[in-house]
């Protein structure tokens, strides 16, 4: 059977009409190319050199099918050249794999993502978004991503065998679709209960840390809607007027910007969390993820 090496050493040949020529520029002895040469001519039943007529005229004539398979060959080796830069550009690719929760993987990571793409085409993300944080645990534990995005106030997630390479802040805040609390005016944070709150479950990482919040300050929430996703509490607020809302800034960052939404003061204040940005002790983070990484800390609030 023909190889690729045999036609582009029979390309090579017939392009520069001369053995030694092909021999001294690609550092392969004459008899060596001669030798592929007559393989590919007995491996496709042609002759594609006239050798008497190359002796006479002290140059490579090709015979009829020569020619013809010379410029086949020339399509063929092109094509290939395709197949090998585009082979050759998706080994640069990178799938880069960052562990987090609802607020951050749906809300912030992906327009991050898209605005890095603009000047890196070759980059590629894949975002696991784990929202029960006895799952998320058990998913750090493994070494199955490059960084994970996590609260770091989660008492309940071990730092051990992570090292942290950044940290950023979000606040909680409370919202609602109709401002009912007019010139600034601040909430007690105990008349909360007295409230319909729509929040995170306690299973997922935002839900521990406002849980854990509003223990410390002995407030008992009776009128609460605990849902599994932060996109879910924010539909409710936005069909039922009458429920308030306890999310990470970032989930509702774009309805208060346009005012669908209104965000309101507390006495005390919530809390603000700090995100950890970290990876795996086993899995150091490789040097082509670092620009990434970079980025994410030029964007990220401190």
């Amino acid at each position: 059977m023909a190889t690729l090496h045999q036609l582009y050493l029979f390309v090579k040949v017939a392009e520069m009409q001369n053995f030694s020529a092909v021999a001294n520029q690609l550092y392969i002895s004459q008899p060596s190319i001669s030798a592929q040469i007559k393989t590919l001519e007995k491996s496709l039943g042609l002759k594609l050199i006239d050798r008497y007529e190359s002796q006479l005229k002290k140059k490579v004539v090709l015979t009829e099918a020569g020619e013809y398979i010379f410029g086949v060959s020339k399509n063929i080796l092109r094509e290939w050249d395709k197949v090998a830069a585009y082979a050759e550009r998706k080994k640069d690719i990178i799938t880069f794999k960052i562990m987090t929760n609802a607020p951050i993987g749906t809300y912030v990571l992906p327009n991050l993502i898209a605005e890095f793409k603009e000047k890196n085409r070759m980059f590629k993300a894949e975002i696991i978004i784990e929202m029960n944080i006895d799952s998320f645990i058990e998913r750090l534990k493994n070494d199955n991503y490059d960084i994970a995005i996590m609260p770091k106030d989660t008492k309940s997630v071990p730092l051990n065998f992570l090292n942290i390479i950044y940290s950023f802040r979000s606040q909680i805040v409370l919202v609602n679709t109709k401002n009912c609390f007019c010139n600034n005016q601040i909430i007690p944070l105990h008349n909360l209960s007295n409230l319909l709150i729509a929040l995170p479950s306690k299973e997922t990482l935002v839900g521990t840390v406002l849980h854990s919040f509003l223990n410390k300050f002995s407030i008992l929430l009776n009128n609460t809607l605990e849902l599994d996703h932060s996109e879910s509490v924010k539909r409710i607020l936005l069909k039922h007027s009458d429920y308030y809302g306890l999310l990470s800034f970032f989930t509702v960052k774009e309805e208060i910007g346009s005012g669908a939404l209104n965000m309101l003061h507390t006495d005390p204040p919530l809390p603000v969390i700090e995100y950890v940005i970290v990876h795996h002790n086993k899995k150091p983070l490789a040097k082509n993820y670092y620009q990434f990484v970079d980025f994410l800390k030029s964007k990220l609030p401190v």
